[in-house]
């Protein structure tokens, strides 16, 4: 079970990875929950071949590091005031997301 939730997340280096390691013959892939550093859950989708979403809880106030690997240029919304973008660099986003808010991330 760790190998598969391993090709949906990582965590290393600081940054959470989504979708890092997925075999390409997955072209629609799905988790809810799982858990990485600093109290968040994670929860994603890809659809034929592509990362669609990424949708983040914070059970604690905190920063997360990610690499959502979506096409396009990142949208995103939260559902609490407070979350803020800190840093992007390279399709790494740094935010700031207060506990019992959720952050989605969508490509487009």
């Amino acid at each position: 079970m760790s190998s598969i939730q391993e090709l949906c997340l990582q965590y290393w280096n600081g940054t959470v990875r989504v979708f890092p390691a997925i075999p390409e013959g997955w072209q629609d892939v799905s988790f809810e929950h799982f858990r990485t550093d600093g109290a968040f859950l994670i929860s994603a989708e890809r659809k034929a071949g592509k990362n669609v979403h990424v949708r983040i809880f914070s059970e604690q106030d905190g920063q997360i590091k990610i690499k959502p690997n979506l096409d396009g240029r990142l949208s995103w919304k939260g559902t609490k005031k407070g979350i803020k973008l800190l840093e992007n660099q390279n399709g790494i986003y740094l935010f700031e997301i207060p506990k019992g808010a959720t952050l989605l991330l969508q490509g487009n």
